[in-house]
């Protein structure tokens, strides 16, 4: 079984296929995708943390981080996602978005709490033995990163984390994407296709990333 979790380009809003849907059926696994649209970094952390104290351990698990700037807000006992340049009729609660923009929304500090939960996730995966792979769906870390979480990461398993699917692909093909930035299942594919390709180039050369795949 693969576990995945994400945003909405993991989750595969606006597209019938996922990719980690994808990858799963060329490994003739079942997959668990618990991504949620609009869902940040933190939610990533927190629910797969969740999901794995509740359920049997999975084969693989992969994430697919997305933007810095979004967060989480407790509301009514519940956690609420939060995404910059929200809007609303009532003026007072418009007043509050527009606050949490200016200081909370912020993509550097955001940027830190993002590695704070990769090597969260990753020791907490690692020391359960559990293999994983993290890929970025928008944003990245800056290839100058100096920060000390950064230099303690697990670059091993981590599928170019300068650069991002999203950006990347939109880029090379602008037609693949509706108007909300979603990939259409073309875009799917070509996720999958390099993450698998990722996958068997790690296993293959002696770095074993995974364990029984039977």
């Amino acid at each position: 079984m693969i576990l995945a979790n994400g945003c909405s380009h993991t989750a595969g809003s606006e597209s019938s296929v996922h990719y980690p849907g994808l990858i799963a059926g060329r490994m003739n696994m079942r997959c668990v995708n618990i991504a949620h649209p609009g869902g940040s970094n933190h939610r990533i952390l927190r629910s797969t943390l969740e999901w794995l104290e509740s359920n049997a351990v999975p084969e693989l698990v992969i994430i697919g981080w997305s933007t810095h700037e979004r967060f989480e807000l407790p509301y009514k006992g519940e956690w609420l996602d939060y995404t910059s340049n929200k809007s609303s009729d009532s003026v007072r609660i418009d007043q509050f978005y527009r606050y949490l923009d200016l200081y909370c929304a912020d993509w550097n500090r955001g940027l830190e709490a993002t590695l704070t939960y990769q090597l969260s996730l990753s020791t907490y995966l690692e020391s359960r033995n559990i293999n994983y792979v993290f890929c970025n769906m928008f944003n990245s870390i800056p290839a100058h990163c100096q920060h000390p979480v950064w230099q303690a990461l697990n670059k091993a398993k981590y599928y170019q984390p300068h650069s991002s699917f999203i950006e990347r692909l939109r880029d090379l093909h602008p037609c693949c994407f509706s108007s909300t930035v979603h990939g259409n299942e073309f875009i799917h594919e070509c996720i999958a296709d390099e993450l698998y390709k990722f996958i068997e180039e790690n296993t293959t050369h002696g770095y074993t990333m995974y364990r029984d795949w039977e």
